[in-house]
């Protein structure tokens, strides 16, 4: 292919291979161009010289110089074909595949005369489409033949090149696909999106798939070789069914069918008393019984409360550093089985809380909470006591007979409140940007070439491809009904805020899935992008500027409900509760009439009134007033009333005085020499705005007097609910705890000390006191110094100073062979001055050289200040013992030799030896709770 792109006055001339080969599979695959014609069904193999395309491991492919349109001799039709097989020897091919399909499953012949199970998979990258050849471990259909006959299967009602024949040798298992069947992966039918009239003609057809079958004739005498079968009766595809089909020219056979998860099996049995059986030649091993044996295996595990803090750490001073969301989950529950014995295994995920705290509300944000349960501010009124539900779950239960089919999914959610603000969303736009990388390259790099021309595969081709081998099968998936409450705040030319605008989803259930994770995503995306467009009604009636009219007509909905349904329930249990029911319908009738009338009046208010603020283009005028709503919230009628009035005082006053202040800011904001035209325009300027805030600045107070006053006496009376950040319970350590808390596992911690030092060792020693007794430790190497933390105590208890100190190897003559004695001793010459540094911070990362799991060891939970003085008197002190002495330490003898390795190059380098390491990129992260299992 021959593609051209222009880079400023120069045009760029690339070509690169339309179609490139990647074999997957165990073998070496020849490759070729195959002809078939529709009528005569005679394929024409070998057009050109097979291409050998060895077994790849790596990304390595080939490009297919020959696959290209190949016109039919009499019938100007066009192909693309492609054969296969895994020997030069065997005359044997495949059946000719083409590109159309994405996913399709063949048999591959093999040296052996036996059938290999392979599926051929295309993919689109970069103008490229790569062809991936696999070992298919699913096939759609597969057929045994037990019969004495040589043996052709075709779908019916085919042309083209999807309808040549496949071979059935006998006594042998052969893996087909009908066209049909491929035509259809992945797509996936939605009956609520597609009509249904189009989905019941698909449907109709997929269940009338029918096969043929005949004699194959190249196994003919050569005299009969040119004579052209019949075929026999169709066999339509459907489980459990069985049928005799007579063959023409040869013998009857009984056809039995069954499924086995997501394959189909065929099963080609003799007719007659005559007739002998024939076993299948497997081509596999027979697994061992041990390896057979199934072990059940149950999990259980709940987590109480698990926290997750986002901060933003974009600003270089450490201290400035502030958290931006919050995200508490409370009773998650993971429940797993696989189900030997009771049936297939099964997977249950629920959670019983989910809240995400807007820790910005303490900087200026109108929400402190932005999602939250429904349930925990809004509970329906009811006279029947019912069982609290999770709040999410997911459940999967898979097939008994197939790990590869799922028999069910479903997701069960319960209604949420959502509030997002504008300047929420813009400050994590923001952190996430900073993670990006904009020095890596977005363009595709053209293909390494290797050995004999191939290329590299590129790895999304390679998972899709992986993706798409093993597809996705579900027979049911099942999204249960789910509410969310939207509040928003957007600041465009004017405040645009929303309240309790509803998003109802109804029960979404797709069945017989056989596809893959993304087809299946974007249709169900899909179809709940087209119900919240749906919803665009109900958002425009939640307008605050107009008053919310939507949520008055909810409130009212939900009183009427109330007021009918809560005697109904107290009439089934008995009269005192009838009358209960009606008391407690008609209270809850009113409640949700002057809360919805009241709301919808202070919300209209609410929002008159911040755009009053921002219409006066004066910018101290809109702080102070939202410092005033965040420093007295109107929790309470007085409250409200005394807020609101306080903010019409101010908004008067300030309306006076800038009639008089405007015009002197424009004048005193002129930059550069002022002439009388640019002072007269910066006036007249000033005065606009001072005009403007004297009828803005009045008429937004008078609305915030009215908003506040509204918010008081709801919040006073109970009609409203102020949501604030739930509060997180942390449980005290055992043990104690005091500046730094160290736990070995097998993840690396880094310690920056002022610059850029990665911490090169981490192990856990047993060091030896001046008693005699031993302790536990843990040794931490830097380039410039050697840490010793008492694990007992989680303190430092010495360090040393690479270039002044030297290590010795000692025989201790211990018992115990898996432990080397190492002596820290002081050099002969003057101490070298080191640098001090007085912060440290303290990042997990993995560790700065690549270790097998065995030896890589390092501190897995760290609770830590996030500055560190390393001039307090606990250093100090552990300096000057240093000083004094050596300390003799038991460390590992796998980390003996490392340890020694290191500290002798350290030792010869520089004083600031930091260039001579690679320096690894970190990520930040402020200070934080981690759990770990054991």
């Amino acid at each position: 292919m021959l593609t051209r792109r222009f880079k400023g006055a120069m045009a760029i001339l690339s070509i690169t291979p339309t179609y490139v080969f990647h074999n997957s599979t165990p073998y070496d695959l020849h490759v070729s161009a195959s002809l078939f014609h529709p009528v005569t069904h005679r394929a024409q193999t070998g057009l050109h010289t097979p291409l050998v395309i060895e077994h790849a491991p790596s990304q390595t492919s080939m490009p297919l110089p020959f696959c290209e349109h190949i016109e039919m001799e009499g019938t100007g039709e066009t192909v693309q074909a492609l054969s296969l097989r895994t020997s030069c020897e065997d005359r044997r091919w495949s059946l000719p595949l083409s590109s159309d399909f994405v996913r399709h499953s063949f048999a591959l012949p093999t040296s052996n005369e036996m059938y290999l199970k392979a599926v051929l998979t295309m993919h689109e990258h970069s103008n490229t489409i790569y062809i991936v050849a696999s070992i298919d471990p699913s096939p759609r259909l597969l057929i045994q033949n037990h019969t004495q006959q040589h043996l052709e299967i075709v779908e019916e009602s085919t042309g083209g090149v999807h309808s040549f024949p496949q071979k059935l040798p006998p006594a042998q298992e052969v893996s087909y696909e009908p066209p049909t069947y491929a035509k259809q992966y992945p797509i996936v039918f939605d009956e609520e999106v597609t009509h249904s009239k189009a989905v019941n003609q698909t449907k109709e057809k997929l269940a009338r798939v029918a096969v043929k079958f005949r004699l194959d004739r190249t196994q003919l005498d050569a005299e009969d070789e040119g004579t052209e079968m019949e075929w026999s009766d169709p066999f339509y595809l459907s489980s459990g069914s069985d049928r005799v089909i007579s063959i023409p020219e040869g013998d009857s056979m009984l056809v039995s069918t069954h499924k086995r998860g997501t394959t189909l099996h065929l099963s080609l049995l003799p007719t007659g008393p005559a007739a002998s059986f024939l076993p299948i030649s497997s081509t596999t091993e027979v697994d061992s019984p041990i390896s057979s044996v199934k072990v059940e295996m149950a999990i259980d595990l709940r987590l109480e409360q698990m926290v997750i803090c986002i901060d933003d750490e974009t600003t270089e001073d450490f201290e400035l550093i502030q958290e931006i969301l919050q995200v508490i989950v409370d009773g998650a529950s993971l429940q797993f089985s696989n189900g030997v014995g009771s049936g297939g295994s099964s997977l249950e995920l629920t959670v019983d809380s989910f809240h995400i705290n807007n820790m910005m509300e303490r900087d200026g944000g109108d929400f402190a909470v932005t999602v939250i349960p429904r349930a925990h501010h809004h509970r329906r009124a009811s006279l029947i006591d019912s069982e609290p539900t999770p709040l999410a779950s997911l459940s999967v239960h898979y097939s008994p007979h197939s790990p590869n089919l799922i028999e069910l999914i479903r997701i069960s959610l319960r209604p949420l409140t959502l509030q997002l603000e504008d300047e929420l969303l813009n400050r994590l736009k923001c952190v996430a940007a900073s993670y990006s990388n904009p020095g890596v390259l977005r363009t595709p790099l053209p293909g390494r070439k290797n050995r004999q021309g191939s290329t590299v595969t590129p790895k999304l081709v390679l998972a899709e491809a992986e993706r798409d081998v093993i597809p996705l099968a579900v027979t049911k998936l099942v999204i249960e009904s789910a509410a969310f409450y939207l509040n928003a705040r957007i600041s465009l030319r004017v405040l645009l805020s929303c309240n309790d605008s509803p998003f109802r989803f109804s029960r979404y259930e797709l069945r017989n899935i056989y596809s893959n994770w993304t087809e299946v995503s974007q249709t169900v995306a899909s179809r709940y992008v087209m119900s919240t467009i749906a919803h665009i009604g109900w958002l425009l009636g939640s307008l605050e500027l107009i008053g919310s009219p939507g949520t008055f007509i909810q409130n009212v909905g939900r009183g009427l409900r109330d007021l009918v349904t809560l005697p109904y329930q107290g009439l089934t249990r008995s009269p005192t509760w009838f009358l209960l029911g009606i008391g407690q319908g008609t209270m809850s009738f009113i409640q949700h009439f002057s809360s919805g009338a009241l709301g919808s009046v202070t919300s209209m208010a609410s929002s008159i009134s911040h755009n009053m603020e921002r219409l006066s283009l004066d910018p101290h005028h809109v702080s102070y007033q939202t410092q005033q709503r965040q420093q007295r919230p109107a929790t309470h009628f007085t409250r409200g009333l005394v807020s609101g009035a306080s903010s019409l005082g101010l908004s008067l006053m300030s309306a006076v005085a800038g009639i008089v202040e405007q015009p002197m800011q424009s004048y005193h904001q002129i930059e550069g020499p002022v002439s009388p035209a640019v002072a007269a325009q910066s006036i007249l300027k000033g005065v606009g705005k001072g005009l403007l805030g004297a009828v803005t600045k009045p008429v937004g107070g008078v609305m915030e007097l009215v908003s506040q006053t509204g918010q008081g006496l709801m919040h006073g009376t109970g009609l409203a609910k102020r949501l604030s950040h739930k509060p997180v319970v942390v449980q005290s350590f055992t043990g104690s705890v005091t500046r730094i808390s160290l736990q070995c596992s097998s993840t690396a911690c880094a310690i920056k000390l002022g610059g850029d030092v990665p911490l090169l060792l981490s192990t856990p020693v047993r060091y030896t006191t001046p008693n005699g007794t031993t302790n536990p430790a843990l040794l931490l190497l830097t380039h410039e110094r050697i840490y010793l933390l008492d694990s007992t105590k989680n303190t430092f208890q010495q360090t040393f100073s690479v270039c002044d100190h030297s290590l010795n190897e000692r025989d201790s003559g211990a018992s115990n062979p898996d432990e080397v004695e190492i002596e820290i001793v002081a050099n002969s010459t003057q101490p070298t001055e080191m640098p001090r540094f007085h912060k440290v911070e303290y990042f997990l990362r993995q560790s700065c050289e690549k270790r097998s799991s065995a030896e890589s060891i390092g501190v897995a939970q760290l609770a830590a200040s996030p500055t560190l003085d390393w001039s307090d008197p606990e250093l100090e002190e552990a300096d000057q013992a240093s000083d004094r002495a050596g300390v003799k330490f038991l460390i590992p003898t796998h980390h003996a030799a490392q340890l020694l390795s290191l500290f002798n190059s350290l030792s010869r380098l520089p004083l600031n030896p930091h260039t001579a390491f690679p320096v690894h990129r970190t990520v930040k992260s402020a200070s934080f709770f981690s759990t770990t299992s054991k």
